[in-house]
């Protein structure tokens, strides 16, 4: 006698599990609502946080230029 059984896997952490219940809530493992819905990330708001840090890397260059120019300028 074979047995069919229903495997479910989560697309945020890949655990695999047999449901207890017919409608399945979260994973097991890690807890999340949303184990059948792949991950998206939010590309603008990390493009907007990538441009502020490089802009901030560039007035801390631009600064520390000027720091330099200034400290040759005394000698």
């Amino acid at each position: 006698m074979k047995v069919l059984v229903l495997m479910l896997d989560c697309r945020r952490c890949k655990h695999v599990w047999a449901p207890r219940k017919h409608e399945v809530k979260m994973c097991p493992r890690c807890k999340t609502r949303y184990w059948n819905k792949t991950r998206t990330y939010d590309t603008a708001r990390k493009q907007k946080r990538l441009v502020k840090i490089l802009f901030s890397c560039l007035d801390t260059a631009d600064f520390l230029r000027k720091a330099r120019d200034d400290f040759k300028r005394t000698d």
